[in-house]
């Protein structure tokens, strides 16, 4: 049978992406054929595409772009049993993250491992809110939560705060009752506000002024802004980072701890993510939703890094497979 998806052929620009007609995928044992409603757009999407990650993966052509969405479960693996809880079936709505680099989420079906992947959709939330919400919201829970262990009345600052991750790592802290500082550019200074931040326009003032006397710094971006986060922690404070551009550790000049996010594939993760979403205490920022022919836009929205919160893309067309 045949579906369409957003595929690219060689490492490239978003110049290298088409729709083009590719096989559904046939499912393992271990995994679930979901018929995809939205994907969303996240950093490793580009980065893969670039070719900036090829150090850290091997990859082969064609690859269909996207790493999470929402959508409804075609049919299930032999071995797919009852996961967190809640079992999975035919007909229902589910978000997930890829488990196949090459066979991502932009595509009108895609085949994902049933462990660590696939959670029941919150019901309160749309398609495009439940498709915007795996990747990050597990990201900023593995920050928040598992590597910087935040607490109720600690001081912590999250770069990037307008972003996909950064958005729900606000939120996350304020549910653990910490109080939250965020950077981000003036114009998203209200937007951050909303989230339960004070807001840190970067634009306008060096955030080593504006705050002091962390507990934890969670860093998005690398660089520069890293090195300089530590000197607004206070001793034995953590500064917990994704991979982001290169920087020195100095995390022995402060007397800090110094950790690196490692974004798992747990269902506990997913599931409890979904949950909070579910009781409305996490809601993923979306600055854009467009048709997948419009993906070219979609793509540069996403790579500007002003798009303020997730790009999502709605896949139309699921029921229209050919045999």
């Amino acid at each position: 049978m045949a579906m369409r998806a957003l595929v690219y052929g060689s490492f490239g620009g978003i110049e290298a992406l088409h729709i083009g007609e590719a096989s559904v995928p046939e499912i393992a044992d271990d995994e679930v054929l979901i018929r995809v409603c939205a994907g969303s757009i996240n950093p490793f999407d580009w980065k893969l595409r670039r070719g900036l990650l090829r150090d850290f993966f091997a990859v082969k052509f064609p690859i269909t772009a996207g790493r999470d969405g929402c959508g409804s479960i075609v049919s299930l693996g032999t071995s797919v049993v009852q996961e967190g809880g809640a079992s999975l079936r035919p007909g229902q709505r589910v978000s997930f993250v890829s488990s196949r680099l090459q066979h991502g989420a932009l595509a009108e079906f895609v085949a994902v491992k049933a462990r660590g992947s696939v959670v029941p959709a919150a019901e309160n939330m749309s398609d495009e809110q439940c498709a915007a919400l795996p990747l990050v919201g597990v990201s900023a829970w593995n920050a928040i939560v598992e590597t910087a262990d935040v607490q109720a009345g600690m001081k912590v600052l999250i770069h990037g705060g307008s972003g996909g991750v950064g958005g729900l790592a606000i939120q996350l802290a304020r549910h653990l009752g910490a109080e939250v500082y965020a950077t981000c550019s003036a114009a998203k200074t209200g937007a951050v506000e909303d989230l339960g931040a004070t807001a840190i326009p970067y634009d306008k003032v060096d955030f080593t002024d504006a705050v002091s006397g962390c507990d934890v710094v969670l860093d998005t971006i690398g660089g520069e802004v890293h090195e300089k986060s530590y000197t607004v922690l206070k001793k034995g404070g953590r500064l917990v980072y994704l991979i982001a551009r290169p920087f020195n550790d100095r995390s022995g000049d402060f007397d800090v701890q110094t950790r690196q996010v490692i974004v798992s594939g747990r269902t506990e993760s997913l599931h409890q993510v979904m949950a909070l979403a579910g009781k409305g205490r996490l809601v993923p920022t979306i600055s854009k939703i467009l048709p997948l022919a419009e993906f070219r836009d979609a793509f540069r929205s996403a790579e500007s890094g002003s798009a303020g919160g997730k790009v999502v893309l709605e896949i139309s067309g699921g029921a229209s497979v050919n045999s």
